[in-house]
């Protein structure tokens, strides 16, 4: 079933079982604080990053999300957290993209355009110099017809306008995760 799911440990350790046919991965979960009505100013408290370890199957679909907007990242993450056989990825930039992918396959890579250090254009180039048959999927919140020749060039499955609701997160992960079950060269 996907990455585990964590509970408030209270102080206490988590777990994780090891059981056959699983493999440890590494992953980076952000801890975003509340805007709780009576904070002070009502605003959002910092952010923090932890970088954990997940169990996975080994039959899990992986999807890497890139996104350089934490709370873009954060609705993802909530969407598809009871999704199964799916393990979600994030990065914030093109960069730190590339530094988990040289770690680690992934069937499906969803990522923004428009990001520092590394921007979607520049990743998805550097992507399909090593990978190919990568179902890759461009999010934006820039509609501009002129990038059509780079999209057919680039072979990207498809370019959604962001925002995007729940529903169409998982439809489009839906979809995207069975294109990449069809390809030749999956990971299925």
């Amino acid at each position: 079933m996907g990455v585990q799911r964590f509970q408030r440990g209270q102080g206490k350790p988590i777990r994780l079982p090891t059981n056959s046919g699983v493999s440890r991965r590494r992953f980076c979960v952000t801890l975003f604080g509340a805007a709780w009505p009576g904070a002070r100013g009502g605003k959002r408290k910092r952010t923090r990053s932890l970088n954990l370890t997940a169990t996975t199957k080994d039959g899990d679909k992986r999807i890497l999300v890139v996104d350089d907007d934490e709370q873009v990242l954060f609705v993802w993450s909530s969407a598809l957290a009871s999704a199964r056989d799916i393990t979600l990825v994030t990065a914030q930039d093109g960069q730190e993209a590339l530094d988990i992918l040289d770690e680690n396959g992934f069937d499906v890579i969803i990522t923004d355009l428009r990001m520092p250090r590394m921007d979607g254009y520049q990743l998805t180039e550097t992507i399909r110099q090593h990978d190919p048959d990568v179902t890759i999927v461009w999010l934006t919140g820039y509609r501009d017809p002129s990038r059509a020749p780079m999209e057919a060039r680039l072979r990207v499955y498809r370019c959604i306008d962001k925002p995007l609701t729940v529903a169409q997160i998982r439809a489009l992960v839906r979809e995207a995760v069975q294109v990449a079950k069809n390809k030749p060269n999956g990971r299925s």
